[in-house]
């Protein structure tokens, strides 16, 4: 198969963009397919024109802290241009198997996206700063030793990964049931990071998602009652708050988390054709975020109890009781 997609933007001029797909029956049961296609994404309005400032207290003397569009004065002091496009590619290769109740699927993956729009790290105010802003910027003092951010077209970025999916489907218990397994492997590298893109945040866009996940899930259904429990695995990953580069790890405002495993269920009861009653639970062993290390850091400093970052949040498990009506 294939497609072709054409876009005209005022700010970003045209762009033609396309994709390829391709499956090849090998024999009655086992089949290879792949794909190449190429993408575009425009900044958003809030990307290119945001404007966010807060002025806070600190030793008796107010510091100011600013979010700036990258093309504002003080942002263009700092460096800060325009905004371009991202564009990417992406290639995918998989195979495809079938025999009776039994499916698998594993394909693998490679997407690489250039000129990726994202916050620069603080940039904080310094006298040459303020000397070459005035005239420019009015009352450009006041912004001394205070900071700045905007978005910046700063680094690349290369993903690979494998998905891997199986189903089995058999009779059990008097009963129809089926196994289903998923596994996603994902990497993510950044290249080409420039001056914004601090060692911390490479670290945060490489590690702070797991790259191992994984899902068993059993369904088994009667004529009138149907239930489910899936295991949901994550691999380790690097836990952030507040987003500080410049504070070692050992201080509380970063740390690599082990695995972790979560449990989800559901039991249904079908009373006829329109009215279905279910109970259930999504982590069902009430599985929270990472606390923060409680002897100092965002702990101490920011009052945080949980890290920002991680597959699951501070919410911990939700039980629910539901009746759907099939019109």
């Amino acid at each position: 198969g294939a497609a072709v997609r054409y876009e005209d933007f005022s700010s970003f001029g045209d762009t033609t963009n396309y994709k390829l797909t391709a499956q090849y029956q090998l024999t009655d049961e086992f089949s290879l397919r792949g794909s190449h296609s190429t993408g575009f994404r425009a900044p958003t309005v809030g990307q290119a024109n945001v404007v966010n400032t807060q002025t806070s207290l600190v030793n008796g003397e107010l510091i100011q802290s600013a979010t700036y569009p990258p093309t504002h004065v003080v942002s263009a002091q700092l460096g800060g241009v325009e905004l371009d496009p991202e564009e990417s590619q992406s290639f995918a290769f998989g195979a495809v198997y079938q025999s009776g109740d039994f499916f698998m699927t594993v394909d693998a993956y490679s997407i690489e996206v250039t000129d990726r729009v994202a916050q620069t790290d603080k940039i904080f105010i310094t006298q040459a700063d303020v000397d070459a802003l005035q005239g420019k910027y009015p009352s450009p003092e006041l912004l001394l030793g205070g900071s700045v951010t905007f978005f910046a077209n700063d680094f690349d970025t290369q993903t690979t990964g494998v998905d891997v999916v199986m189903n089995y489907g058999m009779e059990l218990m008097e009963g129809d049931t089926k196994f289903s397994l998923a596994y996603n492997y994902n990497s993510t590298e950044v290249e080409d990071a420039g001056l914004f893109t601090s060692d911390f945040k490479v670290r945060r866009l490489e590690e702070g998602i797991p790259e191992h996940r994984g899902t068993l899930t059993m369904a088994q259904s009667w004529e009138s009652v149907s239930m489910f429990v899936r295991a949901n695995y994550f691999g380790e990953w690097f836990a952030t708050h507040a987003d500080e580069p410049d504070v070692d790890s050992s201080y509380g405002w970063s740390e690599t988390v082990g695995s972790s495993f979560t449990l989800d269920a559901e039991v249904s009861y079908y009373f006829n054709d329109n009215w279905v009653l279910s109970v259930g639970a999504n982590n069902i062993l009430d599985t929270k975020a990472q606390e923060l290390q409680k002897d100092g850091g965002a702990y101490g400093v920011v009052s945080g109890v949980y890290y920002e970052s991680g597959p699951f949040d501070y919410s911990g498990g939700f039980y629910y009781v539901k009746a759907t009506y099939n019109f």
